[in-house]
C-alpha cells in the first residue's frame, strides 16, 4: 500500500484527507525467539509486510478507529474521558490501553483522533 491509496483509504472511511501517515513494518526472529525479555541474545529483522496507519487529530475528545482488517466492525467510536475495557469496543481495547497509561504517566492527550489501520501480515503466520 502506497501513501497515495493509504489516504484514500482514510477519505472513504472519514470524508477528510489525514494529517499524518505512518507504515510499522513487521519483523520475524531469526535467532533467539522469547529469549530478549530473559536477557539471551536475538537477531530480528524487519520485512516489508507489516501495519499501514492514517490519522487526523480532532477539535473534541472523540476517538474514532478503523480497520481495514475488520471492517464488519465498522468505526468504532471511543470518548477519550471514557477508557476502559469494553468488549465490543473489541481491537481498539489495545489502543485505548496505551492511551490511557501514556495520560496516566503524564502525557498531555488532550484532543480525539481518526485513525485508519490496515494490516497485511497473515494471521497466525507466526510473524509479528
Amino acid at each position: 500500500m502506497n501513501t497515495k491509496e493509504l489516504n484514500q483509504a482514510f477519505t472513504n472511511v472519514f470524508g477528510t484527507e489525514a494529517d499524518a501517515t505512518f507504515f510499522s513494518p513487521g519483523r520475524i526472529n531469526l535467532i533467539g525467539e522469547h529469549t530478549d525479555y530473559n536477557g539471551g541474545h536475538v537477531f530480528p529483522a524487519a520485512i516489508t509486510l507489516g501495519t499501514y496507519g492514517a490519522a487526523r487529530k480532532r477539535d473534541d475528545k472523540i476517538l474514532r478507529f478503523y480497520s481495514a482488517n475488520f471492517d464488519e466492525l465498522g468505526i468504532i467510536d471511543v470518548d477519550l474521558d471514557h477508557l476502559v475495557f469494553d468488549k465490543k469496543d473489541s481491537w481498539t481495547n489495545y489502543s485505548k490501553g496505551v492511551i490511557k497509561f501514556l495520560k496516566e504517566a503524564g502525557h498531555v492527550i488532550d484532543s480525539g483522533f481518526e485513525l485508519y489501520v490496515n494490516g497485511n501480515i497473515p494471521n497466525g503466520s507466526g510473524l509479528s
